[in-house]
């Protein structure tokens, strides 16, 4: 595009040729044919500045909430004269520079490269695009310029922060007896004795028991007593209502949170969670291996945008017919604007499951009415005493607490 000096040295060239011709004045055309020359070269030159480019490169792609990374802009430019350039990284609100700048105005010589190093920090978990790079090119006289976005995104995941629960589990009680490796009276993969059986092909070699081998002529192999891992059904409350509140103390952030937390937990039992999100609908993740099911998980709790409004009692009853007796079912939910909580955790006691509630207190829900804000939060109280009552463990933290140290004050405050 034309700047303001380009465009008046082109008129003053003009109205120059223009007088030389009318006034018979060789010096006046002269001038102005070399006014328009100049402004006329330097524009075909410019022309080169479109190959310029711009990559984006993250050194983290994934990180925690409160995790710094650092991003490199490289800006190239293969043209055949120098150029200046702003440089511009376009950034989410949520994302925070730490260290340098998305911003720069850099001289590149022909065929030159430049970085643009600044540091990224995510203080709110969430699924963020960086980019596109804007750029502002213009010649070294200023006599153009050029504005264009160089085409690229850079998918920037922030994962929910975890606590480690170890502890915090032996001390309350949540239902925690029944997790982790048990033993079953059936033939399988682990260390205690079960049976002697003949060997029979794709048998480990050191399952042969070589004394009863010798004793009974043929090849005998130890069968182990099979192990296996307890499912925890955990139901995750995705409803448009957990967006409700403060960002940063919205209902779908501490949510995130605190079931982040409890798969880390159920993992570090050798557990298997079954994991249910209900909102606009159900959504169910079946049991993986840890090393996949993890980062699932963590990125499926980044990317979760509340929506719909689907009861709880919905939810378990598309899940009921398939969960086992004596199944700890953790709920994870603010507990809002949702009649059939109780309910449903009433259908679960009676099916034999153990049932525990792991509930992030509102403080305020600005963007409500107040009386309606005020009437949820009575709701919700009532709710969280009656289950309570039904025997239903129940957590309920304030969101500047920690999960850990209200569950390790046990029974005071985990009734």
């Amino acid at each position: 595009m034309w700047t303001r000096k380009s465009s008046l040295l082109t008129g003053l060239g003009i109205a120059l040729a223009v007088l030389g011709v009318a006034a018979r004045s060789p010096a006046a055309l002269a001038a102005g044919t070399v006014a328009l020359a100049f402004v006329l070269v330097n524009r075909w030159l410019f022309r080169g500045s479109e190959e310029v480019t711009a990559t984006r490169h993250l050194d983290l792609q994934r990180v925690t909430e409160g995790e710094s990374t650092e991003a490199r802009v490289v800006v190239r430019n293969p043209s055949k004269r120098l150029l200046f350039l702003e440089v511009r990284d376009r950034l989410p609100r949520q994302i925070k520079v730490a260290g340098g700048a998305a911003y720069d105005f850099v001289a590149l010589p022909s065929g030159g490269v430049d970085e643009l190093r600044y540091t990224m920090q995510a203080p709110l978990l969430g699924v963020h695009e960086i980019g596109p790079t804007d750029l502002r090119l213009e010649d070294p006289f200023g006599l153009f310029y050029e504005e264009r976005s160089v085409e690229g995104t850079s998918t920037f995941w922030v994962l929910p922060r975890r606590e480690d629960l170890r502890k915090a589990a032996l001390i309350s009680n949540l239902p925690m007896p029944l997790m982790g490796d048990h033993q079953v009276n059936r033939p399988g993969d682990g260390f205690d004795f079960f049976a002697l059986r003949e060997y029979v092909p794709g048998d480990t070699m050191r399952a042969i028991n070589w004394k009863a081998s010798a004793r009974s002529g043929k090849m005998m192999v130890n069968q182990m007593m099979r192990t296996t891992a307890a499912e925890v059904a955990v139901f995750v409350d995705g409803r448009a209502i957990t967006a409700a509140g403060k960002e940063s103390e919205s209902g779908r952030v501490l949510v995130a949170r605190a079931a982040a937390s409890l798969f880390e937990l159920v993992f570090s039992r050798k557990d298997q969670p079954r994991v249910i999100l209900y909102g606009e609908g159900v959504r169910e993740i079946e049991p993986q291996p840890a090393d996949r099911m993890i980062p699932l998980l963590l990125e499926t709790l980044a990317e979760l945008q509340p929506t719909g409004a689907l009861p709880l009692r919905l939810a378990v009853s598309q899940t009921l017919p398939t969960l086992k007796p004596r199944t700890p079912v953790l709920l994870v939910s603010p507990m809002l604007d949702d009649g059939t909580v109780v309910e449903a955790a009433s259908i679960l006691l009676a099916n034999d499951m153990l049932v525990a509630v792991v509930s992030p207190r509102p403080t305020s829900l600005p963007g409500l009415e107040p009386v309606f804000a005020e009437a949820l939060l009575a709701e919700r109280q009532a709710t969280l005493n009656e289950l309570r009552g039904y025997g239903a463990v129940v957590i309920d933290f304030e969101p500047d607490q920690s999960l850990a140290a209200v569950m390790e004050k046990g029974r005071l405050l985990v009734q």
